[in-house]
């Protein structure tokens, strides 16, 4: 008897905007048409407890049942200036309890709006679309429009 094994890949690159317009609203207040959650980070704006919440709720994920999810985070850029240290706490304690991966943006949300209104001022801004890094001019519109919504942690 052959045993097959077969681990979960959760990066669904910017495919849960398109998901979300065909589903109906979800239980966390995602509303219908809206993009659902990307990878296993919590539906945009909807992680409301912090990202001390988040990490914690990532770090229970068993890394044994699956060979990758998208845990994409968005930070200000004041935390890798003036709050360095306490976001590598941060992170450090999340590694420590068992954390797998972080896919993180370093950006404002001055810079992404700013980007949509005259992207020849954006050519070089690149952010964590789920699973890989892109060039933010260089995405559709909803797609961006998503990553504007994605709970910025200041």
């Amino acid at each position: 008897m052959q045993i097959t094994w077969q681990i979960i890949v959760n990066i669904n690159n910017w495919y849960n905007v398109e998901i979300g317009k065909n589903i109906g609203a979800s239980a966390e207040g995602r509303l219908a048409g809206q993009p659902v959650a990307n990878g296993s980070t919590p539906t945009a704006g909807n992680d409301i407890s912090g990202m001390t919440a988040m990490l914690n709720s990532l770090a229970k994920i068993n890394p044994d049942n699956h060979a990758g999810y998208s845990h994409n985070m968005k930070f200000s850029k004041s935390h890798f200036k003036g709050d360095r240290k306490k976001l590598e706490s941060l992170l450090h304690t999340y590694w420590e309890m068992g954390g797998t991966q972080a896919m993180i943006t370093a950006v404002n949300r001055g810079d992404l709006e700013n980007a949509m209104k005259d992207p020849s001022k954006y050519a070089n801004l690149i952010v964590r679309v789920g699973g890989f890094s892109a060039r933010f001019i260089e995405l559709r519109k909803e797609i961006q429009l998503d990553l504007l919504k994605r709970t910025l942690h200041e």
